[in-house]
């Protein structure tokens, strides 16, 4: 059966699409050629029992010309034969079910290659959202220094018509107190 433990553990990594599809090649490729070789395994071991049951049947029909002591000696090799074409008929049942087993391996494989592709896929637009969500946060920080910058800078004159001091640009308010006559003032926002 196909070891494809190391193929498994890199499509579960792969974090980028070129490594989900490099880790999922990697494992179908080790899948399929554990798939085929089982394939041939299971083929020559049916040849070989053809083989086998093909000399058996030539040994068959010699028995039925030999005499007695012959024949003791062609059943016993008919027997050898007969053990055999067993084991080579169970070596054929068995990789054939290595064979089918590498097949659901190699589907298992591909499975997880998409899982992990998907999972690649959603942390890839995690990450894109929260680095949209970090640029629009800092975007706003700096306007906010730029507003902070852009502020006009106060600007207080002399009004010698009306002898009144008057103010203009900056963030103040001035107002005076009726009661003690102070000037008084409060930045706005």
């Amino acid at each position: 059966m196909a070891n494809i433990d190391k193929e498994l553990r890199a499509i579960l990594a792969a974090v980028h699409g070129k490594e989900v599809r490099d880790s999922i090649h990697d494992a179908l490729k080790a899948g399929n050629e554990e798939s085929e070789k089982a394939m041939n395994d299971a083929a020559q071991s049916a040849a070989h029992a053809a083989d086998s049951l093909k000399h058996l049947t030539e040994l068959k029909q010699q028995v039925e010309k030999i005499d007695l002591p012959e024949m003791r000696e062609a059943v016993k090799i008919t027997n050898e034969n007969r053990d055999s074409v067993r084991a080579n008929a169970e070596k054929a049942g068995i990789s054939e079910s290595n064979a089918k087993t590498s097949e659901i391996n190699a589907k298992t494989s591909e499975v997880n290659a998409k899982a992990s592709e998907q999972k690649a896929e959603y942390s890839s637009k995690t990450a894109k959202s929260y680095a949209d969500l970090a640029e629009e946060n800092g975007n706003e920080a700096v306007k906010k220094l730029e507003e902070a910058l852009d502020m006009k800078t106060p600007g207080f004159m002399m009004n010698f018509q009306n002898g009144h001091l008057e103010y203009e640009g900056g963030r103040f308010d001035f107002l005076v107190d009726e009661n003690n006559g102070h000037l008084e003032w409060e930045v706005t926002i």
